[in-house]
């Protein structure tokens, strides 16, 4: 079985994901309100200050501009760290075989504009679905995780099954997947018999779980 991914459903996983998870929230205040300050600084300056008093007109010149930047950086922040675990997944399949979860990533190879962009590297992560525990989901935002055994494969060349190197999962390890699969990943995890607890995940921005 192959669970279907596509960009639309991954733009709309992140979406929800910025919604629901509140470590977003003081980076939305402060885009929003820069937002909201940046065009009532520019209409005021523009439509109400006459040219006499243009030092207040330049105030709220600048004003404008360094809270239009502060909107942009704000946003561009937002954007990428809510890609992690969604976006960043180049070409990622994900299917079901013989009791095992099996999920593909390729790697970038480069940074920049061409981040997104894949070579023939890739990894292949194998997770045996009757040893998944301490599985949680997050009914707000989308977001499961859980613990397996298995196995991860690192191509360097996918297409000519050339392998650099092959690990056993160590204890600690922890699936994280988000709501982008159709059908639901969550759901078919359910149906086989994977017990989820319901309950917000909470973490910090800095976590390297974010």
């Amino acid at each position: 079985m192959e669970f279907t991914i596509t960009s639309k459903t991954k733009e709309k996983a992140r979406k929800r994901r910025i919604r629901n998870e509140s470590k977003w929230v003081v980076l939305r205040f402060i885009s929003i309100a820069s937002l909201v300050i940046s065009l009532v600084s520019g209409i005021t300056g523009i439509f109400f200050v006459p040219y006499e008093r243009y030092t207040l007109a330049g105030v709220l010149g600048v004003l404008f501009s360094v809270c239009l930047v502060l909107f942009f950086v704000c946003r561009s922040l937002i954007t990428n760290m809510s890609s992690h675990w969604i976006d960043d997944r180049l070409n990622e399949r994900i299917w079901v075989e013989n009791g095992r979860l099996y999920q593909f990533i390729q790697m970038n190879f480069a940074a920049g504009l061409n981040y997104r962009s894949a070579d023939e590297r890739a990894n292949l992560y194998i997770m045996d679905i009757d040893t998944i525990h301490n599985a949680r989901h997050d009914p707000k935002s989308g977001r499961i995780e859980f613990n397996a055994l298995g196995e991860g494969i690192f191509y360097d060349d996918y297409p000519a099954g050339v392998i650099r190197d092959r690990w056993e999962f160590k204890e600690d390890f922890v699936g994280i997947f988000y709501d982008y699969t159709e059908p639901s990943l969550y759901e078919y995890l359910k149906s086989v018999g994977v017990k989820f607890s319901e309950e917000t995940i909470q973490f910090r921005i800095r976590d390297a779980r974010i």
